[in-house]
């Protein structure tokens, strides 16, 4: 009888179901190929894994980074607060001494936001008092009141009797 295949697309096989040297070196390179790819898959799946592996403990570096700086960010901006507070406690403290060691400065005339503009403001407010004060002594200076001039404030005594007078000399003496 002669060997004939049954099943169509197998190759034909040698008698009494065995694969001819060529079926077997064809399986054999078959086998040795998907052993190959099987190696090359599972080469390119540690080499991602350990990829992976790299990439999630650099992942995990980096969060570790960004909780540290994060941290000392939410420390440096407490301190600034602090000193933020700080400092202007002491410019309100340089303000109101400033306005109690020049008590004949009007207060409003110290003002600045920082102790370089509250010295600023003090010394051109004491400048103007100084500038005032020199402008009315002059102006004093040039009123001149002859000797013997009754003053200014005397009331009038018209039409007072003599004892109105007196007792009004009494109370108003002159100078």
């Amino acid at each position: 009888m002669e060997n004939q295949n049954t099943n169509p697309g197998q190759p034909e096989s040698g008698g009494n179901g065995h694969s001819t040297p060529e079926e077997i070196e064809e399986i054999r390179a078959q086998l040795a190929a998907e052993q190959d790819a099987r190696f090359a898959a599972e080469t390119v799946r540690d080499e991602a894994a350990a990829t992976i592996s790299e990439r999630d403990a650099r992942i995990a570096a980096l969060e570790a980074q960004l909780n540290e700086s994060r941290d000392t960010l939410d420390a440096a901006t407490a301190d600034i607060e602090v000193r933020n507070d700080a400092y202007q406690d002491a410019v309100s403290r340089l303000s109101d001494a400033l306005r109690k060691a020049n008590p004949n400065i009007p207060p409003e005339l110290i003002q600045g936001d920082t102790p370089g503009e509250l010295e600023a403001s003090a010394e051109a407010a004491v400048a103007l008092v100084r500038k005032v004060r020199e402008q009315l002594d002059a102006e004093r200076g040039a009123v001149r009141v002859p000797a013997g001039a009754p003053p200014a404030d005397t009331p009038s005594l018209d039409g007072l009797t003599a004892r109105d007078k007196i007792a009004a000399g009494i109370q108003h003496p002159s100078n």
